[in-house]
């Protein structure tokens, strides 16, 4: 059985990088703990989000959606804490100098070490990398060998059609794949379904940093009277409803 070890992105290995690099991760991590406790406590209000909306500010939706997952595991958000060797950040500022994205090492590493396990890809995005076309672009390269193993891709983003590269999936994709969609979908991610779950915390759009993690939903540990089956449901719900254009 193919571990999480296999397709995580590793980490650097130059030791002030990784200090470094773990710095920055903490920061993050208490920036999106501070608004999910908000939320959680009532301090940010779902009838405030055009609020957030109007200033293109993370809302209380992305914070709802957040405390739902979460609210799947024992232990909540210490257990994602705790498995924080796994959570990625990159840098728009540096990103032609510095190392590549996590998500093209995890996408090389899924086709090269679970492509005969794994049968479905999905990917929900807002912009689809619009902030760095190398990265879209390298992204639909990796789609098109998914695509060439019989894996069914499904993509989900606001980013239309008529953008840079995007034309190149259409060939690639099923017909619930959606461009242009009204709604944000409050949880971005690339799923391995229906196991290893790569996902974004959340960011504005201008946000120079990212936060990232991924997830082996088969290693979890589930709240008693929840399950893997749940959490699964209750994605492809977040998909379902949002979906439309």
């Amino acid at each position: 059985m193919i571990s999480i070890q296999s397709i995580a992105p590793p980490h650097t290995s130059d030791p002030a990088k990784l200090e470094e690099q773990k710095e920055i991760i903490q920061i993050l991590w208490n920036s999106f703990l501070e608004n999910y406790k908000a939320f959680l406590t009532k301090k940010m209000k779902l009838e405030d989000e055009i609020n957030y909306t109007l200033f293109n500010a993370p809302g209380p939706a992305q914070y709802a959606a957040f405390v739902a997952l979460f609210d799947f595991l024992e232990d909540a958000e210490n257990q994602i804490w705790a498995l924080n060797n796994y959570m990625y950040t990159h840098d728009f500022a540096v990103l032609d100098k510095a190392a590549e994205p996590a998500i093209l090492v995890l996408l090389r590493n899924l086709i090269s070490c679970y492509a005969t396990e794994m049968k479905r890809l999905i990917m929900v995005s807002g912009s689809f990398w619009k902030n760095h076309l190398p990265t879209r672009q390298e992204i639909i390269s990796l789609f098109e060998q998914f695509y060439e193993k019989n894996h069914a891709l499904r993509v989900i983003t606001m980013a239309k059609l008529d953008e840079q590269y995007l034309g190149d999936l259409v060939s690639l994709l099923g017909r619930d794949s959606h461009f242009g969609i009204y709604d944000r979908i409050p949880i971005h991610f690339v799923w391995a379904v229906d196991r290893f779950f790569y996902f974004e915390f959340p960011h504005t759009e201008s946000s120079v940093f990212r936060l990232n993690m991924l997830l082996d939903l088969d290693a979890l540990k589930y709240k008693k009277g929840k399950s893997k089956a749940d959490l699964v449901k209750y994605l492809n719900n977040l998909i379902k409803r949002k979906s439309r254009c």
